[in-house]
């Protein structure tokens, strides 16, 4: 907020609660007149690049257009003025922008590094003109153990050029993921050099005492009270956050976990711990969680999450045929149940965990085919206009089933 640009990485296992630690500071950021957005990179989309700017600037977009007539003209004037006559570079990645701007002229079509490097340096321009100390920007970007290079490239062109901008970056991911021979290391490396603007936290699982007073507070009881209830799930789930809260849902579910009123307490049967040995890991728990949704729920959870961590109805209109109200309507459950959330009009999976247990149920032998169906369909679909926005997701349809 002070004017220095600087980048936070988040390092730790699937379910530590990285995503969770950065939403903490939302707050402080809209206290101080700043603003939050955020994008996710997707592991069945590797091959679209920008993917996590572009959902990110599409909300902050959004924000633009639900402001007044005026300040909507201001922030229009302070983008054109800063990106002149290459809006068009910004509109192709991130389309969401063109409704603020209007169209643009077309831009010169040049070679791939050059191209790369105009639109590096057109989202400089942007983000010095919108990272302000009156307007601080902070961007989380989720899941870099999926990034791509061209995102990847522009988040170092960012940290290298911008000086004086009020931006943070806050990028988030599975360490455990990312070994010594992946880009991010040695983008870190590189980053690392330019002094003190790139931090790295590292969030550990639970510990033990963590664990016997987020289960106590839970269930209103006593830590000593709780204290084998506390053991047996430390074991199962190793003090991972996700891990530990969905095990409990699911034994509550089973009726293993449940309040007596008699008692006025939660109280949980003596076969509760046979329950958690036998019970598979995270995936396995949130495959039997969507498995408990109606057939149609879970055929329509499956189909989404070929698309990704996002989707949207219309395409699931496109592929499944049905109509918009039918597919919200078989949506529904998995919204009631937590398994998804909607913001803008688009759905997303509320963890990744979630996305690969939607997945799986489908059987690997059928994926491709799955896959050559859904580019298809996308590609016979979208106007002519909209086609070089989904390109990248089409082709990544098509060559996961080109068997």
């Amino acid at each position: 907020a002070k004017g220095n640009p600087e980048i936070i990485f988040i390092a730790g296992y699937s379910g530590v609660g990285k995503t969770a630690l950065v939403h903490e500071i939302r707050r402080e950021i809209l206290m101080r007149q700043g603003r939050f957005i955020e994008g996710k990179f997707d592991q069945l989309q590797r091959t679209v690049p920008y993917s996590a700017w572009a959902q990110a600037f599409a909300q902050l977009a959004n924000n633009w257009l639900a402001e007044s007539e005026d300040k909507l003209a201001r922030w229009r004037e302070i983008i054109l003025e800063a990106v002149g006559d290459n809006g068009q570079v910004l509109i192709d990645v991130i389309p969401a922008l063109e409704r603020i701007t209007g169209p643009q002229p077309e831009v010169p079509q040049l070679g791939g590094l050059e191209n790369q490097n105009r639109f590096n340096y057109t989202f400089n321009r942007l983000i010095s003109s919108l990272a302000t100390p009156e307007t601080p920007l902070v961007v989380f970007l989720d899941d870099l153990q999926w990034i791509d290079p061209a995102s990847l490239s522009l988040i170092e062109s960012l940290m290298a050029v911008q000086s004086g901008s009020s931006l943070l970056v806050v990028g988030a991911y599975r360490d455990n993921e990312v070994g010594a021979d992946h880009p991010l290391v040695a983008s870190q490396e590189r980053m690392s050099g330019d002094g003190d603007r790139v931090r790295i936290i590292t969030l550990a699982d639970l510990k033990s005492v963590d664990i016997d007073h987020l289960l106590a507070d839970s269930l209103q009881l006593a830590v000593a009270d709780c204290r084998d209830l506390s053991q047996a799930l430390r074991e199962k789930t190793a003090g991972n956050p996700f891990y530990f809260r969905q095990q409990l849902y699911a034994l509550e579910a089973d009726e293993l976990l449940f309040f007596d009123r008699d008692q006025g307490r939660w109280v949980w049967k003596a076969e509760l711990h046979q329950s958690l040995e036998a019970g598979g890991n995270v995936v396995d728990l949130m495959i039997r969680k969507i498995q408990t949704l109606p057939v149609e729920t879970q055929e329509t959870l499956s189909i989404a999450a070929c698309l990704g961590n996002r989707f949207d109805v219309s395409s699931l209109d496109t592929i499944t045929g049905r109509s918009q109200m039918t597919i919200l309507s078989e949506l529904n459950p998995a919204l009631q149940g937590g398994l998804l959330i909607r913001s803008n009009g688009d759905f997303s999976f509320t963890h990744d965990r979630i996305q690969e247990a939607a997945y799986l149920l489908i059987p690997k032998s059928d994926l491709p085919r799955m896959h050559l169906e859904i580019g298809r369909l996308l590609q016979a679909d979208i106007a002519d206009e909209s086609f070089e926005e989904h390109i990248f997701a089409i082709v990544g349809h098509l060559n996961t089933g080109r068997a």
